[in-house]
């Protein structure tokens, strides 16, 4: 699995540039500055651990992870099936990464998820997963990420907001992310809606109970 996620990582930062780069145009000048300042983690990213020391999954339960046409009923569909970028190189492994976009206005939606093996710490691979985004070009934590329990779920999700200097603008972009034996998937809102919200602004209880629902329908019990 941490092959896997590290395939991935570099995935889900193209993805999420990518994506950016197609609304602002190239990245340059200050943010070029900032590259090197992004890739470095963030200091105390949970509570209750760090990315190298981290808290014990609450459940055993093995889950399947479905790449599906749509979320949220339908609202969104699939725009942009990203998965090729990922390239994990182990047989066995999976990963996937989608752009999700809504017709009815501007917002959007990208989904990433790897299955694989875990050697038994599925925290990490979580983490490993989250540092990736982080690591990002100008990519900087605004809002350190911590643990959520939505109203109604029984395991938590990691939640933090980023936010992306790119031609002299901030884009903020929340993003949750969970993890179980053998997988782990992210959500992120990549919306323009957000990109001119103040990171302290962003609900990001808010975004959890989304991106819980959206787990809910994406994650299967392994048969």
């Amino acid at each position: 699995m941490v092959a896997l996620v590290l395939g991935a990582v570099l995935a889900v930062a193209l993805a999420v540039g990518g994506t950016l780069l197609f609304v602002g145009g190239d990245d340059s000048g200050d943010d070029k500055a900032e590259a090197k300042k992004s890739q470095q983690p963030a200091d105390d990213p949970q509570p209750s651990g760090s990315a190298d020391e981290p808290t014990p999954t609450p459940t055993r339960t093995r889950y399947e992870l479905a790449f599906p046409k749509t979320l949220e009923g339908g609202k969104y569909r699939l725009r942009d099936d990203l998965s090729d970028s990922v390239d994990t190189g182990k047989t066995g492994e999976e990963a996937h990464l989608g752009s999700y976009s809504n017709a009815a206005d501007t917002s959007r939606l990208l989904y990433g998820s790897a299955t694989g093996e875990d050697y038994g710490n599925p925290e990490f691979s979580k983490n490993q997963m989250m540092n990736g985004m982080e690591s990002g070009a100008a990519m900087d934590v605004a809002v350190k990420r911590r643990d959520i329990t939505p109203a109604g779920a029984e395991d938590p999700l990691t939640c933090e907001v980023l936010v992306k200097k790119q031609q002299g603008r901030r884009l903020t972009i929340p993003v949750c992310a969970w993890s179980d034996p053998g997988t782990a998937a992210y959500v992120a809102n990549d919306s323009l809606d957000t990109y001119s919200v103040d990171p302290e602004d962003v609900d990001l209880e808010a975004w959890a109970e989304r991106v819980d629902a959206i787990r809910d329908e994406v994650r299967t019990p392994a048969t």
